[in-house]
């Protein structure tokens, strides 16, 4: 019997729905007929976070064992696999270079990876767990929300904190940019 989905993610052209669940199986649905494209299971862990890439040919996955997978949508293969995280990740976003991953997780670091799933960039915030993460419409900043209710702002390609403060009471557990680049977040304290 299927789990509750716990994450979801549109392809970019939205013809196609990734639901990822507790026990780690991923479904792709078509949104226009409702049916079930394909289904594979990444691992027996629960998935936190699920993103297509830009072009929605892949879909990267990121669970509770601290590693991000990412898999063809054509054929439901795992094209890369990559560890680093101590802990749980709980966000996952493609760059705007297509192929370059960053993720975030409860060990409170945020990791860059290149299209060969090798790290090339680590900044640990200390004292945190980090929740989720967005990346600004032009590209070039990433903006990651903990569990303190703050929130880091990034250069996208360097990984410099440019500017960080305190957004909210309670934990940041959503982030999102508008088409004209303002940021939206979503708290535990209910702004």
């Amino acid at each position: 019997p299927e789990l509750w989905r716990v994450q979801l993610a549109c392809s970019p052209d939205g013809r196609t729905l990734a639901a990822g669940s507790l026990n780690g199986d991923i479904s792709l649905w078509n949104t226009q007929t409702g049916e079930r494209v394909r289904s594979f299971r990444e691992y027996s862990f629960p998935i936190h976070a699920l993103a297509f890439s830009p072009d929605g040919q892949t879909l990267a996955t990121a669970g509770t064992d601290g590693r991000v997978c990412v898999w063809n949508v054509a054929t439901g293969k795992e094209e890369l696999s990559a560890e680093g995280h101590r802990a749980a990740l709980t966000s996952v976003l493609f760059g705007a270079e297509d192929r370059i991953l960053v993720t975030v997780g409860t060990d409170g670091t945020v990791r860059w990876w290149d299209n060969a799933g090798k790290q090339t960039r680590l900044v640990k915030l200390p004292d945190c767990s980090l929740l989720c993460i967005s990346l600004s419409p032009d590209g070039r900043t990433v903006v990651t929300g903990n569990n303190h209710g703050h929130l880091h702002i990034f250069d996208a390609h360097t990984g410099k904190n440019l500017h960080a403060l305190q957004a909210h009471r309670s934990a940041v557990t959503s982030l999102g940019f508008l088409a004209d680049g303002r940021l939206l977040s979503g708290s535990h304290d209910r702004t």
